[in-house]
């Protein structure tokens, strides 16, 4: 009587374990996030719904796309500095790709509580390692910004010549994501390792890179010592955010 219990009762697990297993690993849901990345000089709200496809034999891989609205806070002397890598590597075309920046052709535009709304189309790639575990990358790919004025110092020159000058800059109003110092407006991109809560339910933690950027009204224009012309109206940022992300299927 015992062992036919015992036999049931594993048989029932059993099923309920594969079935789990093929929900979570293979179906393609529509889903909703919310997730929040800080660290001691900037944070980031965001919300995103994502549909999602998975493929390969196993379907262990899974490709998400859809809409993630944002809301990034900076807090109190936000530095940024010259976007542009034709400026701050001193090269055009490819060449800018693969030279380091040189501080020589680098201004600062200093910025106090800064806030840009974006709203950017995002793509998210994971793996399901077991049917608790998964491993995944995201980022934003284009969109747009939106944000108030703000009033900043911008500091800049070189070779020991430094002037600095109050000038008003806005968030940049369109974004697309490209390798690096290459990027344009605020975009945002990271991994994470994410803990499968219930069939529906998913919890996710990881690092994040959120570049944000701002335009100023009256860009400075001068030679540098290197011989390079500084003239551009964008400034960017870069932060390094940790944070949490709760998930469900809908």
């Amino acid at each position: 009587m015992f062992r036919g219990l015992l036999l049931i009762t594993l048989l029932l697990v059993s099923n309920t374990v594969q079935a789990y297993k093929y929900k979570v690993v293979k179906r393609d849901p529509l889903s909703i996030s919310l997730s929040f990345f800080t660290n001691q000089e900037a944070q980031s709200i965001q919300f995103a719904l994502l549909k999602s496809w998975s493929f390969l034999k196993r379907k262990r891989w899974h490709v998400a796309i859809g809409p993630r609205g944002a809301f990034n806070l900076g807090n109190n002397n936000m530095n940024y500095i010259t976007a542009p890598p034709s400026i701050t590597t001193g090269k055009t075309g490819f060449a800018s790709y693969a030279s380091n920046r040189k501080s020589e052709n680098m201004d600062t535009l200093f910025l106090n509580n800064t806030r840009i709304i974006t709203l950017n189309f995002m793509l998210r790639l994971s793996y399901q390692m077991s049917d608790r575990f998964s491993i995944e990358t995201h980022t934003d790919l284009f969109g747009f910004s939106f944000g108030a004025e703000k009033q900043g110092l911008l500091y800049f020159g070189d070779d020991g010549l430094y002037s600095s000058v109050y000038t008003k800059a806005k968030p940049a109003s369109s974004n697309l994501m490209l390798p690096s110092q290459h990027a344009f407006g605020t975009v945002c991109a990271g991994f994470g390792l994410g803990y499968q809560l219930t069939l529906n339910w998913k919890i996710s933690s990881g690092i994040s890179v959120l570049y944000t950027e701002y335009h100023v009204q009256n860009p400075v224009n001068y030679i540098n010592s290197l011989d390079v012309n500084v003239n551009t109206e964008r400034y960017r940022s870069r932060s390094v955010l940790w944070g949490v992300s709760l998930s469900k299927c809908l």
